[in-house]
């Protein structure tokens, strides 16, 4: 499916609400592909299944590995991608996902993700149209390592109480730049966490 914009038709929806959707799908997923004792390599790619199940549900237009155009000042090389982008009408968002297993350690570098999302993301001459645009970055990680993760690249975030998540139902987004919320799944001994982080682009 592709993204298009549609500034013809009119309404908006929860950008907070898919996401928060979202992230839990992400962890529901991988609590059930451990629980069948799958031999699927764990990568960030195994997300699309969740992703395209909720952005469906949700009636989003979506793209997995949003391709972005070359700037004129850009280097020759692969062209960059998001990992996720969602689309509605006027609104466009932007998804870039970490899946950390024990193997890369318990810091986590961002910069290279935060500087896709706030510099090349809004320039792309697909998203100019959206007037409404949002990034966020979707950390996954097994509970038992997921409490010492350091974020790099990353101020001091807003923690958001899942409790509060509930509001989503009452306003159409809650999260500003840099709020952050965490949730979970947990199936027999199998754990995951997932931290969202609304990420600030122009």
């Amino acid at each position: 499916m592709k993204i298009k914009h549609r500034s013809a038709l009119k309404g908006v929806k929860s950008v907070d609400l898919i996401l928060i959707s979202v992230a839990r799908a992400f962890a529901t997923y991988l609590c059930y592909m451990s629980l069948r004792k799958s031999e699927t390599a764990f990568f960030e790619s195994l997300f699309r299944v969740p992703f395209i199940e909720v952005a469906q549900a949700y009636n989003w237009e979506y793209e997995c590995e949003f391709k972005l155009q070359r700037l004129s000042s850009a280097k020759k090389g692969a062209l960059k991608k998001i990992d996720y982008g969602l689309g509605y009408n006027t609104q466009i968002v932007g998804i870039e996902t970490k899946f950390v297993k024990k193997m890369h350690g318990l810091t986590v570098d961002l910069k290279k993700d935060i500087n896709k999302l706030q510099k090349l993301f809004p320039k792309d001459p697909r998203v100019k149209p959206f007037s409404r645009r949002y990034a966020f970055i979707v950390v996954v990680a097994p509970g038992d390592i997921f409490k010492s993760l350091k974020l790099k690249g990353i101020p001091e975030v807003n923690e958001i109480d899942e409790d509060r998540l509930k509001d989503f139902g009452k306003k159409k987004n809650i999260f500003t730049s840099w709020d952050s919320f965490v949730t979970s799944s947990r199936v027999g001994k199998k754990e995951y966490y997932v931290r969202t982080v609304k990420i600030p682009i122009a």
